[in-house]
């Protein structure tokens, strides 16, 4: 009876060992998991400082307005720059067929008569699919 029971707690002296010797492995697999994550978040949150950072660079008004006066010839606007929308000149379609559709024409500006290449449709007729 001796034997069985030594036997016995031998099995389960062996059993409970490679049960925490595997519990170990998968602690250890985590822990480094854990790390690498944690790794990775201390990385990107870098990131994000840097592009912060860089976002306010590039978004100093004083910066753009350098380079809108510089590279492209814009300054700041003054009252006498403004218009009244009434102010600017109406066209009027040379041709009433023509009323309500595109024309690139402008008003000062004198070109050949541009027909449309195609006529809009209605609403409905669009939605059924039939002309």
């Amino acid at each position: 009876m001796i034997r069985g029971t030594t036997a016995l707690w031998v099995f389960l002296v062996l059993a409970v060992s490679v049960g925490m010797f595997l519990m170990k492995f998968q602690v250890q697999n985590l822990e480094d998991r854990l790390a690498g994550l944690n790794r990775d978040i201390h990385k990107t949150h870098n990131e994000i400082r840097v592009l912060s950072a860089e976002w306010a660079y590039l978004n100093d008004p004083a910066r753009i307005a350098d380079l809108a006066s510089r590279l492209l010839g814009l300054g700041i606007l003054d009252g006498q720059a403004m218009a009244q929308i009434t102010d600017l000149p109406l066209q009027q379609p040379e041709n009433p067929a023509h009323r309500g559709t595109f024309s690139p024409t402008l008003a000062n500006h004198s070109s050949p008569d541009v027909t449309p290449s195609h006529t809009p449709r209605s609403r409905a007729s669009s939605r059924t699919g039939k002309p």
